[in-house]
């Protein structure tokens, strides 16, 4: 099956550049140029290497054998050793019935085949497969195309794409439907330090920078995502504007350490009862109850999704999860900060969710399942909902596969995190954190201030537990609960994403340090945890400075005179040993 059917049916960027430089040892078996590369892939055997060195970009199509172990690689990544299509309808490199196979140090560019212009491997039964330090550029499908990278593994051997470059600022690759690259396995996947950009499906994107799907049930299928930077990408309708992940694997996923820009999924019309436009940054849906979600110090920033209206007022979903949007049993998020994402809202019979981030609940293979969403340490700013919409910066939820809101409720518990200056347009749901009224909302150690919009910054859930947090209920009144507070934080400049707190904020020392849970030891930038008399509130630990003392038998050190008490007729004042908590100084 092509595509899984589901319910739906800058630091880093050295990253690659490090991993794509030089040559590579002279190990190869077989050397060859392009008129002679046909002829070498078809004269391997098990574990030869074949070199691709040639001074141009071979044009044509080539084709791998069957059931070989194999190597395929440029000589130099530098140099640019790879394919040029130009304009062929056929893949540049394709094969079925393969052995394991690696594809490293090659550049593919300008192909424009329906499906896996650059490259096309599938019905691979026993193989495994290995895509490593490549660059994909300008590839167009024609219509009808999937991907340009489409690589489909029928076993549950690891699949690897690692150090690739997948478009870039004017040579994006183009795709009729779904990711720029797609991979699907029935085991696990391996996605590490890649850059996807300047990516565009023009409908029905899943994933419009990539696509990763584990289709196989076994224990051991999960996925594994980390320190990627993927940005720029776009579609229209479907899901993931960035990145769109789908398992049907009881193994865990992993997001760790990526940086998800500036997607998007532009406004559409749907006449269809599969929900689309979620996740504008990053899209995951887990249908087994088993995989945990894990995701920690990841950046969602500046990513878009538009309005969904609906021409068949019979069908109805929530649509949104600005910087992302997620459909697991278990999700823990660490870390992780969510700013400047956005939904647009005002379709009546639609509701846009989770300015930042949305998190809902589902009707799985194996039954209905909750989504509980754990987040330490989150920082979640100025990210915003339009009209209608609920959850400026965080939603929880039942999904449309629900048959009802009983069958599968969330549940959100936020600890030590920061959720400030997110918004919700006019009649909108809660602006921090949202939800239904089967779902569960627990907000201990936070800071959930300054969200406008709508007064109650937690609201819509059932049950709603706050506890020594800085929210509130209304212009004056903090939620009931030990502890609790509503006031303005006064934060650094959180209208530019600054949430560090200064020495006049409330919250420093005002939360309970009891409530602090025992895998948090540091806050969101790494400092430790618990510094003061008690754990600050919100995703920000001050650091205390210590006064500065004189050297060893120096002495007292003089302090000149204030003019303005001088001006006053006051005596000065020593300086020395004064002992005020302030913010350390930060890069």
């Amino acid at each position: 099956m092509k595509k899984l059917v589901s319910l739906l049916s800058s630091s880093a960027l050295a990253l690659a550049a490090g991993a794509l430089s030089g040559p590579l040892p002279a190990s190869a078996d077989t050397t060859t140029n392009c008129a002679g590369l046909q002829a070498a892939l078809d004269a391997a055997v098990d574990n030869d290497v074949i070199t691709l060195d040639d001074t141009i970009l071979c044009p044509g199509n080539f084709t791998l054998p069957q059931d070989v172990d194999l190597t395929l690689q440029g000589h130099d990544a530098n140099a640019g050793d790879g394919f040029d299509a130009a304009e062929s309808t056929n893949s540049m490199l394709s094969g079925s019935m393969l052995g394991n196979v690696v594809i490293q140090n090659l550049t593919f560019q300008n192909g424009a085949a329906g499906t896996g212009a650059a490259i096309n491997l599938y019905n691979s039964p026993a193989g495994q497969a290995t895509l490593r330090n490549s660059r994909f550029y300008s590839n167009g499908a024609n219509s009808g195309g999937f991907s340009n990278v489409d690589i489909n593994i029928d076993n549950a051997n690891p699949l690897t794409i690692t150090g690739n470059i997948v478009g870039a600022p004017g040579k994006g690759n183009l795709t009729d439907f779904g990711g720029a690259l797609l991979a699907q396995t029935q085991g696990s996947i391996v996605f590490t330090d890649n850059q996807v950009r300047n990516n565009t499906a023009t409908t029905g994107a899943y994933g419009a920078g990539a696509e990763l799907e584990v289709l196989g049930q076994a224990p051991t299928g999960g996925i594994t995502v980390s320190n990627n930077i993927i940005s720029s990408n776009s579609g229209v309708g479907g899901v993931g504007g960035g990145l769109s992940i789908h398992s049907v694997g009881s193994g865990a996923i992993n997001v760790t350490g990526n940086t998800f820009s500036n997607n998007s999924l532009a406004a559409v019309t749907s006449n269809s009862s599969n929900p689309t436009n979620q996740g504008g940054g990053l899209f995951v849906q887990a249908f087994s109850p088993d995989a945990a979600l894990n995701q920690s110090h990841n950046v969602f920033a500046g990513n878009a999704i538009g309005r969904v209206t609906k021409g068949d007022t019979n069908v109805s979903f929530d649509y949104g999860g600005g910087g992302e949007y997620a459909q697991a049993a278990t999700i823990s998020s660490v870390d992780d900060t969510f700013v400047n994402n956005s939904v647009e809202g005002g379709d009546p019979e639609d509701t846009a969710v989770g300015g930042g981030l949305a998190v809902q609940g589902q009707a799985a293979r194996t039954g209905s399942f909750a989504s509980v969403l754990t987040g330490y340490n989150m920082v979640v700013a100025n990210n915003s909902v339009g009209a209608g919409g609920e959850g400026g910066g965080i939603y929880t939820g039942f999904s449309n596969s629900c048959t009802h809101a009983t069958d599968c409720p969330s549940e959100a518990h936020v600890f030590d995190s920061t959720i400030t200056a997110n918004s919700v347009g006019a009649a909108g749901g809660a602006s921090g954190i949202a939800g239904d009224d089967t779902d569960t909302a627990e907000v201990v150690n936070s800071i959930v201030a300054l969200n406008t919009g709508n007064q109650k910054q937690v609201n819509g859930q059932g049950t709603i537990t706050v506890k020594d947090s800085d929210a509130c209920q209304d212009a004056t009144t903090p939620y009931a609960g030990a502890g609790n507070i509503c006031t303005d934080p006064l934060l650094e400049n959180p209208a530019a994403n600054n949430v560090h707190q200064t020495a006049a904020s409330p919250t420093i020392d005002a939360g309970d340090s009891t409530l602090v849970p025992a895998q948090v030891h540091r806050d969101y930038e790494g400092d430790t945890r618990v510094q003061g008399a008690a754990v600050d509130m919100g995703a920000d630990e001050v650091t205390p400075q210590a006064p500065t003392l004189p050297l060893a038998g120096a002495g007292p050190r003089p302090v000149a005179p204030s003019p303005l008490l001088a001006l006053l007729g006051l005596p000065a004042i020593a300086a020395a040993g004064y002992a005020a908590r302030r913010r350390r100084r930060r890069a």
